[in-house]
């Protein structure tokens, strides 16, 4: 009886762990992804808002450009704030550095659209696209990484999960024999 009792304690306590486990793959790294899927929405916005403003120059989608800006700035200080390893520091580094080349540009732009009143003279927009692409691709990669990071948590999960069992399964039969 006791070392059914102690098998029981020691399932109890690795289920736990694995519950604790799994709700940490869940609250943190699917807000995670979100969040960078809110960011890869804004880029996606702005991206057709700057198309907007330089084919019509309607002071509406330069105006909700800014907006955007502002929204994905947030989402970016959420992250910040939410990451705890330093590779996903790192790679938000990179992100962000490569969303700021674009928008750089595309600030650029928005200023000669607004003096000038034509098409940009600095950048081309083949090269304003060529940043806008660069990051699109940076947001595609750091959610690979994201979710990545997360398969590597729950297969740690399922692999405590598979030993627990055979740990219980062994113990038990060692107790019945």
């Amino acid at each position: 009886v006791a070392v059914f009792t102690l098998l029981n304690i020691y399932s109890y306590v690795k289920t736990n762990q694995m519950t604790a486990g799994y709700r940490n793959v869940i609250d943190r790294n699917a807000s995670l992804i979100f969040k960078v899927y809110a960011a890869e929405v804004e880029l996606s916005r702005q991206s057709a808002l700057l198309q907007r403003y330089l084919s019509s120059g309607t002071p509406q989608a330069r105006q909700k450009f800014e907006e955007s800006k502002v929204n994905m700035e947030a989402v970016f200080t959420g992250l910040d704030k939410d990451l705890i390893t330093p590779e996903g520091k790192e790679g938000l580094g990179r992100l962000r550095s490569s969303v700021d080349a674009w928008h750089l540009a595309a600030m650029q732009v928005l200023k000669e659209r607004a003096e000038k009143g034509g098409a940009p003279t600095t950048l081309s927009l083949g090269q304003l696209e060529t940043l806008s692409i660069a990051a699109e691709q940076e947001v595609t990669a750091y959610l690979r990484f994201l979710n990545s990071r997360m398969y590597e948590r729950t297969a740690a999960n399922t692999v405590m999960a598979e030993e627990t069992q055979l740990l219980l399964i062994g113990a038990n039969v060692l107790v019945i024999i």
